[in-house]
């Protein structure tokens, strides 16, 4: 009855904490014992000290055991010996604990292998977190993902596309960690073809384009499919030719030369044009503080294009993010950027005038913004 059986366990329990190993080998290898049911022997077990030992007892008594022990047991408190971890490690993974697995390795597996983190990754992101989690079990395992990732960043037996196609997996996790999508960022400011491939995931081809394509058959899936190449495209902000904060301007026009071309063939060449000028919108400065890069200005003015211009201005603003002011405070931040981009225009206006222009255009669009907020406060003003 339970009582029974509850009582056993505490006796169980009490001998293997007081006796220790001597008596953990004598009581197991009893007769009686060996004939017990599977089920009945794996719970024991499960009440024995997290030791090699048990662990080697449970192999011995055969794969039903084992597995019925691996499979409920508790994280097990093993120490920073690599070989332990890794024995523990590999016996979460058979019975699809690898979520466990990853939490383990993250704070205790420093030393394993590449190919076995890379495989605790790819194991780990088809498994669903078990009924009753809650936050901090997510919590939890975003630090696992974010630290594992970056123990393969430091390792050279690992390949990018590895690397990418792990962060493809965890990109919804990783939009808004500690260890952005990295690769998958660079293979987009390098490859034009496999920009064009993010993009046709998200947007369908321009309806005057005359092209066709055929819709999956899997709704959920493409609809997924989606939601992780656009995660990316808004996470991306890394300049076609960036290298340590310098522009290759050779690379850049390159890159845009080709990736224009390819939207074009696929019938997106005006979303194409927006979403270049979306990273765009993230050059950095010249050194005399004059924004943006020159390579960049060299790009918008060869490229006419007002799609380009929209998603330079749209990634202006979007990169700004939120804002705190107080109720009464009007638009004086907006008033600020808009005196500063209006500086920038004016300082580009004899050798780039398109670049210019569109700099009038974004200190424009912040006058505008500054304003709504100047007629808000002195609403909010009025009604204290």
């Amino acid at each position: 009855d339970a009582a029974s059986a509850k009582f056993a366990a505490g006796m169980t329990h009490a001998f293997a904490k007081r006796d220790g190993e001597a008596w953990v080998a004598t009581f197991l290898e009893r007769d009686d014992i060996r004939r017990l049911p599977d089920e009945v022997i794996s719970r024991t077990l499960l009440l024995m000290p997290q030791t090699k030992q048990i662990w080697d007892f449970a192999t011995a008594f055969g794969s039903e055991v084992e597995q019925g022990y691996w499979s409920r047991i508790n994280m097990p408190g093993v120490g920073d010996d690599r070989a332990t971890v890794e024995f523990v490690v590999g016996h979460l993974l058979a019975v699809n604990r690898a979520r466990d697995a990853a939490t383990l390795a993250a704070y205790r597996g420093s030393g394993l292998p590449s190919e076995i983190v890379v495989r605790i990754l790819t194991e780990a992101a088809r498994e669903q977190l078990r009924d009753g989690t809650g936050s901090n079990d997510h919590s939890m395992f975003l630090f696992s993902v974010e630290e594992l990732l970056q123990r393969l960043d430091k390792t050279d037996d690992v390949s990018e596309d590895q690397v990418a196609r792990l962060e493809w997996t965890y990109l919804a996790m990783l939009e808004h960690s500690r260890r952005p999508p990295v690769v998958l960022h660079k293979t987009l400011s390098t490859n034009p073809e496999f920009f064009v491939q993010v993009l046709r995931s998200v947007y369908r081809p321009a309806p005057d384009s005359d092209i066709q394509e055929e819709v999956a058959d899997d709704n959920i899936q493409m609809r997924a499919l989606a939601r992780h190449a656009y995660g990316l495209l808004r996470s991306w902000h890394r300049v076609p030719g960036e290298n340590g904060g310098v522009i290759d301007s050779a690379a850049l026009q390159e890159w845009v030369k080709r990736a224009r071309a390819l939207c074009a063939e696929a019938g997106r060449g005006d979303i194409g044009d927006q979403q270049i000028g979306n990273v765009l919108a993230s050059s950095p400065a010249e050194p005399d503080g004059v924004w943006p890069a020159k390579a960049v200005r060299e790009v918008i003015e060869r490229t006419p294009s007002q799609h380009l211009q929209t998603g330079v201005m749209l990634g202006i603003h979007n990169n700004r993010g939120g804002t705190r002011r107080g109720l009464t405070d009007g638009g004086a931040q907006e008033r600020s950027i808009a005196s500063r981009y209006h500086e920038y225009a004016r300082a580009t206006q004899l050798e780039w005038p398109r670049t210019s222009a569109l700099l009038e255009q974004i200190a424009r669009s912040y006058e505008d913004q500054g304003q709504q907020h100047d007629q808000r406060a002195e609403r909010t003003d009025w009604s204290l």
